[in-house]
């Protein structure tokens, strides 16, 4: 995935400095992105992670079962009390269309959301969590920008900024954003995201262009 994104972002942007993101496994992604733009003698301005997890941090193994993920997706993201018993007795499609109208009062997905678009989103899921299992990062010579979501939930590591302490040989900075490993980045939490990006942005922009 690192590369294949490298490779879009120099489609349209040849060469550095570039300025990397993501949230969660996003921010994994992003994280190896800047390991091989340095590989290529490329300039990485900034690389920021959002309530990503490290090494040895792994949520809970919800991805093993269908329910539990569709329980911490309403749960967390939608703050949703969602109970699974409910859902045991019912075959698994009519479970995801149930679990769909939920997700559509409580998230706003769009009308011509369905089956096959949940069953790709769920599929996709569990992909990227066994990646994220499976990755072993390297040290990164610069500063990584961290957000850690002020509210901590019984999935997701407690304190996920501790794992890349020792990765981030620049430096970690450390910011709180309002809500959890979910919510921190719908509005108005992102905007407190996006207040922190701006300031980095004005500040490495001036020094790398005026």
């Amino acid at each position: 995935m690192a590369t294949k994104y490298i490779e879009a972002m120099r489609f349209v942007q040849p060469h550095g400095p570039y300025f990397l993101g993501g949230a969660s496994f996003g921010g994994t992604v992003a994280f190896e992105m800047a390991q091989q733009f340095l590989a290529l003698g490329e300039k990485v301005a900034l690389l920021a992670l959002i309530d990503t997890p490290g090494p040895g941090q792994m949520p809970a193994q919800v991805e093993d079962d269908e329910l539990q993920m569709l329980a911490y997706l309403l749960n967390i993201g939608a703050n949703f009390s969602f109970s699974t018993e409910h859902f045991q007795q019912m075959e698994p499609d009519e479970r995801l269309l149930k679990f769909l109208d939920h997700l559509r009062h409580s998230m706003k997905l769009p009308a011509d959301y369905g089956l096959a678009e949940l069953h790709f989103f769920l599929h996709l899921m569990k992909v990227d969590v066994q990646a994220l299992r499976n990755y072993t990062p390297r040290t990164y010579p610069g500063r990584v920008i961290f957000f850690r979501a002020n509210e901590r939930d019984t999935i997701n590591p407690h304190n996920p900024e501790l794992a890349w302490v020792n990765l981030a040989t620049g430096g970690l900075n450390i910011h709180e954003v309002p809500g959890n490993h979910m919510t921190m980045n719908y509005a108005p939490n992102a905007q407190v995201i996006a207040a922190h990006l701006k300031a980095y942005l004005f500040s490495l922009t001036s020094l790398l262009f005026f």
